[in-house]
């Protein structure tokens, strides 16, 4: 018979209570080596041993606070100066845009202003050049035929030629258009000065003039001042 000796599994009663006695036989001396240590140091120096450690800890923790704040607030300051750099920049890139604008709103008015001054000569320029107004402006009295003819050429390409600068500030076809007009009188005065005899009365020219405009009504310079009013509306 075996006194105090049962079996468990593979570990014995005598084992186990071994174990569990080396284990409080640890912790006692642990105990008495804690009540050892507290005998030789005096009360003041173990409440420093043990309020040193989460003292420490508390002031690296405030220290890593104050670190982040100041962190955070260096942040914030960067940000607000700039955000004012970036307007003052914003305010500069706008001043430029406008100036600019301004500055071709400028140039395209002058443009615009010189292109209607070129409309307003080359309307003076169809009135004045119609076979009636020549007629009218260009006395007659004392002339021949061929006298009346010169006359009458030359104040048409005269006219013309005062003109002709103009042209750059018009479309081509514009100016074709006034061309064609200066080309079609000058026609229709030599065609009908042929029909006299060179030595007759500057008055039959006109008079014949006057006649073939009032039975044909073909005068292109109504057709022109059409198309010119057309332009200056389209600026406008």
């Amino acid at each position: 018979m075996e006194l105090g000796f049962t079996k468990y599994g593979n570990t014995s009663t005598s084992s186990v209570r071994g174990s569990y006695g080396s284990a409080q036989l640890n912790s006692a001396m642990r105990y008495n080596h804690l009540l050892d240590f507290f005998e030789e140091k005096s009360v003041h120096t173990c409440l420093i041993c043990v309020i040193r450690v989460p003292f420490l800890k508390f002031a690296i923790n405030k220290r890593s606070m104050d670190f982040s704040a100041n962190t955070v607030q260096n942040i914030i300051l960067g940000a607000i100066f700039m955000f004012f750099i970036s307007i003052a920049w914003l305010l500069a890139e706008f001043k430029g845009m406008k100036d600019n604008i301004e500055e071709r709103m400028g140039i395209n008015n002058e443009v615009i202003k010189l292109k209607l001054q070129a409309l307003e000569r080359f309307t003076l320029y169809a009135e004045r050049s119609s076979l009636k107004n020549l007629i009218s402006r260009t006395p007659a009295s004392g002339m021949t035929v061929v006298d009346l003819q010169l006359a009458l050429l030359d104040a048409l390409r005269s006219e013309y030629e005062y003109n002709v600068t103009q042209q750059i500030y018009v479309d081509p076809k514009m100016w074709k258009a006034i061309g064609n007009l200066k080309d079609q009188n000058t026609f229709i005065i030599n065609q009908l000065a042929a029909t006299l005899p060179s030595d007759a009365s500057g008055f039959e020219l006109s008079k014949r003039i006057l006649e073939y405009v009032a039975s044909t009504d073909a005068e292109l310079n109504a057709v022109v001042l059409t198309a010119l009013q057309f332009e200056a509306k389209r600026l406008l």
